[in-house]
């Protein structure tokens, strides 16, 4: 009985050893997994910040954005109406000059259908010679706006 009860007890003490590492390990894992886990949440809070950092960014680049596009949609538009006046002047500087060379012809073909006046007068002692009516300037045809 005694070899008994020694074997008894040993047995009993292996057991409760066992018991005792078992526990150890899992309290050693759940500390783990605690460490685990509030690493996790840490890392997932920096994310969440991260992203609302990123989401307000974003929403004042696309702010900034819109205003671009309407400045350069007012820029281009503006650059059309400067292109339209500047057709329409080029228009009307052109439709000027063929009516100054019009009528600097038909001023020409007057001048060349008048008679000549010769006039001879010897009290003036210049140079007494006939004198014909002043002819116009010629006018060039094609107008200048000022750029080139």
């Amino acid at each position: 009985m005694v070899r008994a009860t020694k074997i008894y007890t040993v047995l009993l003490t292996l057991i409760a050893s066992a018991c005792l590492v078992f526990a150890f390990q899992a309290s050693s894992r759940a500390d783990r997994a605690v460490r685990q886990r509030r690493a996790w949440e840490a890392e997932v809070a920096q994310w969440q910040a991260t992203t609302r950092v990123l989401v307000r960014r974003n929403h004042v680049v696309v702010r900034e954005n819109r205003k671009l596009v309407r400045q350069y949609k007012k820029v281009v538009s503006d650059a059309q109406k400067l292109v339209a006046a500047k057709a329409a002047a080029d228009r009307q500087a052109a439709a000027r000059a063929a009516a100054l060379a019009q009528a600097a012809q038909q001023a020409a073909a007057q001048a060349a259908a008048k008679p000549v006046v010769v006039s001879s007068s010897g009290s003036s002692g210049g140079g007494g010679g006939s004198s014909a009516a002043p002819s116009p300037a010629p006018v060039s045809a094609s107008p200048s706006s000022g750029t080139s």
